[in-house]
């Protein structure tokens, strides 16, 4: 990084001299006869003294530059949602050697002021935040805080249609059942996925045709059933 460095003195007349390592200018350090570049790489300290005649010299005056870089936000895997099964959380930083730290508290309970160095996947089974940040020494910023919730709800059980897909010649009656209690099963004869604006099934329901049946419960508060699905052949007249 290069950034244009210029020195003034209120000295009429007055020479200024400069130093760019830190040390205590003098006569016989740079001479500055204008605006120059300064390369920054890491840190630098320029420093700089007037001179006048048989006058006093002037105080040093210093200034330090530095050269920072941020490193990347971390990345949590998966990066929070809905499940009704443990999780395995992951994280990763896109900046080589940059230390990931953490914190995982459940939900509805104080943040915790300290971070954990993050050194491997863990597994969280209960509605919680995952926060990630990243550091990494010499010029660098520290990163970003990353941000995931997750939420674990019980899944309704998947319909049962019975009889199972089949041929059949003439009519056939079909059950939906589900293990789940007081979940809502609602069904479809076009091979659609089920909604909640779907056929709901009040009991069973007979078959007279070529039916593609697919069926999902769902309950409040709960996610929703996989799809069930039977296929069933009208054969003959």
């Amino acid at each position: 990084m290069w950034v244009n460095v210029t020195i003034t003195c209120t000295t009429a007349g007055a020479t200024i001299y400069y130093t760019t390592d830190g040390s205590e200018p003098s006569t016989t350090s740079t001479l500055y006869t204008g605006m120059f570049l300064l390369f920054i790489n890491d840190t630098v300290t320029v420093k700089a003294k007037a001179y006048s005649g048989n006058c006093t010299p002037s105080d040093t005056a210093s200034q330090t530059y530095n050269r920072k870089f941020k490193v990347l936000t971390p990345t949590i895997t998966p990066n929070g949602g809905y499940f009704n099964t443990t999780v395995t959380v992951s994280i990763s930083c896109g900046t080589p050697n940059a230390t990931i730290y953490y914190k995982a508290y459940k939900m509805g309970t104080p943040e915790p002021s300290n971070w954990s160095v993050y050194t491997g996947s863990f597994n969280i089974n209960d509605n919680t935040t995952v926060k990630a940040m990243a550091k990494k020494g010499g010029c660098w910023e520290e990163s970003d805080i990353a941000k995931a919730d997750f939420y674990f709800q019980n899944k309704v059980a998947t319909p049962i249609i019975k009889p199972s897909g089949r041929n059949f010649t003439s009519y056939l009656n079909i059950t939906i059942s589900c293990a789940t209690p007081w979940a809502v099963i609602y069904y479809t004869l076009d091979g659609t996925e089920p909604t909640q604006s779907s056929i709901k099934y009040t009991g069973s329901f007979g078959i007279w045709n070529t039916t593609t049946v697919k069926a999902k419960a769902f309950l409040t508060n709960w996610l929703p059933s996989d799809t069930a699905t039977e296929y069933y052949n009208k054969i003959g007249n």
